[in-house]
């Protein structure tokens, strides 16, 4: 018992650091919101999400932070691609 107590002790800031880097400020989950950071990605990566139904996007161009890219029209809904590489206003 001692030895998997340690171990979950030992491992506990592993998970807490690893979920930081994996979101920043969004690490408990849910949808991106401006502002969010994306550190994890590389200099020629980017990410692009939906919020409050508006397009939004994180790269190194955005000092890898999510930044407002299009605000969809009322009517319209914010969808991101199959991909996961594109967003529109359908």
């Amino acid at each position: 018992m001692k030895i998997l107590k340690s171990v979950f002790y030992g491992l506990s800031p592993l998970v807490l650091v690893f979920a930081l880097q994996c979101g920043g400020s969004n690490a408990a989950g849910g949808d991106p919101k401006v502002g969010d950071t994306c550190k994890d990605l590389g200099p020629m990566d980017a990410r692009i999400a939906c919020s409050n139904n508006n397009i939004i996007f994180c790269s190194s161009y955005s000092d890898y932070k999510y930044k407002l890219q299009r605000e969809c029209d009322e009517g319209t809904t914010c969808k991101v691609g199959a991909d996961g590489k594109s967003a529109s206003c359908q």
